[in-house]
């Protein structure tokens, strides 16, 4: 498969670095768990994921 990487001469640099990005995304998440944790009907990308069936394995193993 191949890879592309977006180069300077498209004349558009990404405003922060990977690192930079996750580590935002951490310490959001880090500050704001129990909030998170106890959200309900809401999208499920705005809520923590069940465990579903990775309890079962979790449970098998």
């Amino acid at each position: 498969m191949a890879k592309f990487l977006v180069t300077g001469g498209a004349g558009w640099r990404p405003a922060v670095t990977n690192t930079e990005m996750l580590t935002t995304a951490y310490r959001y998440y880090a500050e704001n768990r129990e909030e998170i944790l106890a959200r309900s009907n809401v999208s499920a990308h705005s809520r923590a994921a069940e465990m579903g069936i990775l309890r079962l394995l979790k449970w098998l193993s």
